[in-house]
């Protein structure tokens, strides 16, 4: 899955199954510099990944053109904590386009996924996601590192009589797989098992791996691979291994990789070798990703050619169903206010039209302006199935209390104890930006208008 388009039926291929298929993962302790997210935040968290905006996968043989529509950032997103690679086959006609592999829009978004990126570059280390695969043929759901360089003449590495080198450090998990190199017999119950070192022919093998069971069947699966660059006293073996739920599978001992590179996670169209995407819309689910390093001897930095191509910051299409309080979700998203004064039923009123300062204490839920969110409970309090906010502006009511919409009038909330853990919400009624105030670990929110049930 690199810069350059490939052919994995050029590689050398290893067959062999794991020596005891009944044999579990070896425990690996946490270190202090381990990397995990389990999307909790509620959104892709900028401060670890990017979104990939970038094509590659080759051109369509009928017409010259790309096959794909790359990966975009409107297609990564969070929703109920779950890391989210959605996937667009041949018959989406929606408004989401693909990337060209010139970096130019593309006329539709047929054959486009999306992909989350770390921000920081890993080497030796166990590599770990949960996730559950887009169970449709034609899309790759993949974990894989990623370190591209391109070396000329006179450069420390450059081999070979051309005008340009590609160092290609990678490690892949794919699916759907297949037996073997042809493109036939595709599907999860097999996978890819890939190492990379370079593009040329002989510079990766690729294990066609028979799974412990089908991966296509609803549920969460585990996905690890673990790294060893080795040691200069030939202790520590260079090799990759690969685990599925925790069954060893496989254990590549050629083309093993030493440069650190990104960590990438997601859904994206191969020409040909993952089947046929006649399919609308389906996504690629990830439960968390966890890296711990190694840190063994042989291990080397990573020195790429085009570090930022092709990364963009994400976007965060989803509204997700839970805010953590405090987190950037809760900090950055537009969402609406509904009131109602506590202990006062719809049918009661308020005066005539006046400025009327309401009652210190009411009831609120806070609501999304994106109609595909759904309603769970207000807040997640010990001891109340709905937070309390105190009024600090007086506001004009003019109207009964069960109907008013409060144009016009700037309301002051503010609310989110440091008790308080979660925020939950609906639909759209009305917009109100949240921030965060001087005085944490409040934010206070202002709301332009408001409707009263």
């Amino acid at each position: 899955m690199g810069a350059a388009d490939r052919t994995i039926a050029s590689c050398a291929v290893t067959f062999a199954f794991a020596a005891a298929a009944f044999a579990q993962a070896p425990y690996i302790a946490p270190t202090a510099d381990m990397f995990s997210d389990d999307f909790g935040s509620g959104i892709v968290d900028p401060a670890k990944w990017y979104a990939a905006n970038k094509n590659w996968g080759g051109k369509d043989a009928t017409t010259d053109e790309d096959y794909n529509g790359g990966v975009v950032p409107a297609n990564l997103g969070v929703r109920d904590g779950i890391l989210r690679c959605t996937a667009h086959g041949n018959l989406y006609e929606g408004d989401v386009a693909g990337i060209a592999k010139n970096g130019r829009p593309r006329a539709d978004g047929k054959r486009v996924g999306a992909c989350a990126v770390t921000r920081e570059y890993f080497a030796s280390g166990s590599y770990e996601i949960r996730a559950r695969v887009a169970p449709v043929a034609g899309v790759c759901c993949a974990m894989w590192t990623f370190e591209y360089e391109e070396l000329y003449p006179g450069d420390p590495g450059f081999q070979g009589n051309g005008e340009c080198y590609v160092v290609n450090h990678e490690i892949d998990i794919e699916m759907p797989g297949r037996p073997g190199s042809a493109h036939t017999g595709i599907g999860y119950d097999y996978a890819l098992c890939n190492t990379w070192v370079g593009e040329n022919d002989n510079e990766c093998t690729s294990s066609h791996m028979r799974l412990p069971a089908p991966q296509d069947d609803g549920a969460f699966h585990v996905y690890r691979f673990d790294w060893h660059t080795g040691d200069a006293a030939g202790t520590i073996v260079p090799r990759v291994e690969f685990y599925f739920d925790g069954v060893p599978v496989v254990t590549n001992y050629t083309h093993i990789p030493t440069k650190a590179g990104r960590f990438w996670v997601g859904a994206w169209f191969p020409n040909g070798w993952a089947g046929t995407p006649d399919f609308d819309t389906s996504v690629f689910e990830v439960d968390y990703v966890k890296i711990t390093p190694f840190h063994e001897e042989n291990d080397k930095p990573q020195n790429e050619t085009y570090g930022a191509d092709g990364l963009a910051e994400p976007i965060n299409p989803l509204s997700p169903t839970i805010w953590v309080v405090g987190t950037p979700a809760a900090e950055a998203q537009t969402l609406s206010i509904c009131f109602r004064k506590a202990r006062e039923t719809a049918s009661e009123r308020f005066a005539t039209p006046r400025r009327s300062k309401i009652a210190e204490r009411c009831f609120f839920t806070v609501i999304s302006e994106r109609p595909n969110c759904r309603a769970i409970s207000a807040f997640d309090w010990p001891s109340a199935t709905e937070a309390r906010i105190s009024i600090w502006r007086s506001v004009s009511l003019p109207i009964a209390l069960s109907s008013s919409i409060w144009a016009s009038s700037r309301v002051g909330i503010t609310w989110f104890p440091a008790t308080t853990k979660r925020l939950v919400f609906s639909r759209s009624i009305s917009t109100l930006s949240l921030s965060r105030t001087p005085t944490a670990p409040f934010v206070t929110a202002v709301a332009s208008s408001a409707e009263v049930p």
